[in-house]
């Protein structure tokens, strides 16, 4: 019988199927039939993989290129010859099989809206080795303080997943589960200082048992002994959040951090690597709707990760900084006294980094609908910063540093509301300005 098909994440519900007897050969039509239906309902697959030992790896580029072009087109199988053996790769059966010896292999994808598309076999995910021992080794935060503040807060949360991990090299934890508990409290605790209505959809643990994962942990402890050394006996490790699209928590998941980018032009800190908030501000690293690619349903995630932060060094707002600036230092900080943002340098993001959990969230449509539109709902500084990001759309960069600097000044109270209100007027259009507030407002 061939294998029934499910996709991690339901994106439609299941085609109906008219009644059939229990026969082997009726259910296996039922089967194939609801994988044909899952396999027409995939995006286009931005990633084929397929199992080496006892993890999930990505076939070659080229190999990839074509078995996308292949799906795209409609095919449901394709022979493709690799380093001289010839291989059919059947996209419903989600199956990779030597023509000369008969040997299979389970294939799997990710699309590209980061839906996961892995095979099940009699209703269980087949994995390529039984593995022995626990899978999940337990978390340990206590060498990593997040500095969450003690204060109450109720605790709501909906469970999108119900048990079944989104992305390869994730698992999700149980809501009555320890982990759970004190992930989503940092979470809430921090962001509904910014939206009070969002809630927690689900939360992934990071899995430690596949060689990679495996191999970036150690990396990452052995990085925290040197640095320990290093720094006089304190490696000063802290946890932090990313914000990241569902894609991009696939590739983090499955190979570590790879995009270091531009600070955002709102952020209190510069330089190019990779930008994460201190764990009391998770609101700091949410991504904006078009760049999170989440959607109708508004779902987005965030990555919760240990950071080796060393001894730090203050990057300025709008710096082009993409190194540290001596081995004196690790990694940058907004304030070195009590930073809220981190920028870890490219060459440091796998070693000084490592990602332990990932928080799924949403805001209901309707205190979305309820917030979205009124700027008072939202701190000052929460408004002010977006305004900078939206004008960073349409002015000068040297506008834009210039602007950057007032703002600071206006953040130490060196300025006041009204005359840096009157600095933004003075450089930027009426019109240009006027249509930034409407965009940030929801209008």
């Amino acid at each position: 019988m061939p294998p029934f098909i499910d996709r991690l994440i339901m994106a439609n519900e299941e085609p109906f199927l008219p009644a059939m007897s229990s026969s082997i050969e009726d259910r296996a039509t039922a089967g194939l039939i609801r994988q044909f239906y899952k396999f027409k309902g995939s995006a286009v697959p931005s990633r084929f993989l397929f199992t080496h030992g006892d993890e999930w790896s990505d076939f070659a580029p080229e190999v990839n290129d074509t078995l996308r072009r292949e799906f795209v087109g409609g095919r449901t199988s394709v022979e493709i010859l690799i380093t001289g053996s010839s291989y059919l790769f059947d996209f419903l059966r989600m199956t990779q099989i030597d023509v000369r010896t008969g040997a299979a292999n389970p294939i799997a994808w990710i699309d590209a809206l980061g839906r996961c598309f892995f095979p099940i076999e009699d209703g269980k995910r087949i994995t390529p080795l039984t593995r022995t021992g626990s899978s999940s080794p337990e978390r340990d935060f206590s060498d990593a303080s997040g500095e969450i503040e003690e204060e109450e807060v109720e605790v709501v949360s909906t469970m999108a997943s119900l048990g079944r991990a989104r992305w390869v090299g994730a698992e999700t934890i149980g809501e009555g589960d320890r982990d759970f508990k004190l992930i989503e409290r940092w979470f809430l605790t921090g962001y509904r200082r910014y939206v009070p209505g969002v809630v927690v959809t689900a939360i992934h643990r990071c899995s430690r048992s596949g060689f990679r994962s495996a191999s970036r942990l150690k990396t990452f402890q052995l990085q925290m002994q040197m640095t320990k050394a290093a720094r006089g006996g304190d490696a000063n490790v802290k946890l932090g959040w990313y914000g990241a699209s569902a894609m991009d928590v696939a590739a983090i998941v499955a190979h570590g951090f790879g995009k270091p980018q531009n600070a955002r032009p709102d952020a209190e800190v510069g330089g190019f690597g990779l930008h994460l908030s201190a764990a009391p501000y998770p609101y700091l690293s949410d991504l904006p709707a078009e760049e999170a690619n989440s959607g109708d349903c508004e779902e987005k995630h965030m990555v919760l990760c240990k950071i080796i932060v060393g001894r730090p060094e203050k990057v300025e707002a709008g710096s082009e900084q993409y190194h540290r600036s001596s081995d004196e230092f690790d990694i940058g900080v907004d304030n070195v006294a009590n930073p809220r943002r981190y920028v870890v340098w490219s060459t440091l993001m796998n070693t000084h980094v490592f990602a332990d959990a990932i928080v799924s969230y949403k805001i209901p449509k309707q205190q979305r609908l309820q917030f979205a539109p009124r700027s008072a709902t939202l701190p000052q500084e929460l408004l002010l910063t977006r305004l900078l990001a939206e004008l960073s759309r349409s002015i000068p960069s040297s506008t834009l540093r210039t602007l950057q600097n007032t703002y600071k000044q206006f953040q130490a109270r060196k300025m006041s509301k009204a005359a840096f209100i009157r600095s933004i007027r003075s450089m930027v259009d009426d019109k240009v300005l006027l249509l930034a507030m409407r965009k940030i407002r929801g209008h």
